[in-house]
């Protein structure tokens, strides 16, 4: 739920739609998978490095 939350401000702040921020899927992910480390971040779907 919390990380619904912070999408939501993100989106709010940046007036984008939430799923711009982060899709459900990978909100689900990163609940699931509960990264550590960079390189395991990046492993959850939906999950981008931005240049």
């Amino acid at each position: 739920m919390r990380l619904k939350k912070f999408r939501k401000r993100l989106a709010d702040e940046t007036e984008r739609k939430a799923f711009h921020i982060f899709m459900n899927k990978t909100l689900d992910g990163l609940v699931e998978m509960r990264p550590t480390t960079l390189d395991a971040l990046r492993k959850v779907e939906g999950i981008e490095e931005k240049s």
